[in-house]
């Protein structure tokens, strides 16, 4: 009789690592899906920092008539004739090109003086849902903590004595 009673304590045992194995197996593939789709298509730090080029364009500093000179708000030096500058569409403050395409690839998609964006939402949207979710994807952390419980579950559940 404790024969059989080990048997079965060893047979649900095997089952619930397998199930966890399992469980885990559906859990990785259930959060690689968005990857697998046809219509999938991830928007890379080169595309995105392409599409700011875009959307604000690039032009050479000319100063007015009146010899009033702007100044860069990032570095706070003024605009010489002849600088490359970039200008953010939608509030029509101006940079140092190199200043704003600095401040656009730390990920910052706006506009260093007003915060406007410099982006449509839906695309700054899906372009930081995309970074987060490849930045937290698969972490060790995440698979160790819960490789950790599957083993603390395992051995309490082998410790438990089944009574006669």
């Amino acid at each position: 009789m404790a024969k059989i009673i080990r048997f079965f304590q060893n047979l649900f045992t095997i089952t619930i690592i397998i199930v966890t194995v399992l469980f885990l197996a559906l859990y990785l593939f259930i959060r690689s899906i968005p990857r697998i789709l046809y219509f999938y298509h991830p928007l890379t730090s080169t595309q995105f920092l392409n599409l700011i080029d875009t959307k604000n364009p690039i032009s050479h500093y000319k100063s007015a008539v009146n010899d009033e000179s702007e100044e860069c708000s990032v570095c706070l030096s003024t605009f010489e004739n002849g600088q490359v500058i970039r200008k953010v569409k939608q509030c029509n403050h101006s940079f140092h090109k190199h200043c704003l395409d600095t401040w656009f690839r730390q990920d910052r998609p706006s506009c260093p003086l007003c915060r406007t964006s410099a982006l449509p939402e839906r695309i700054v949207a899906r372009y930081r849902r995309q970074h987060d979710s490849q930045v937290h994807f698969g972490s060790k952390e995440e698979m160790l903590m819960l490789l950790s419980t599957v083993h603390r579950l395992f051995f309490t559940r082998s410790a438990v004595v089944v009574p006669l």
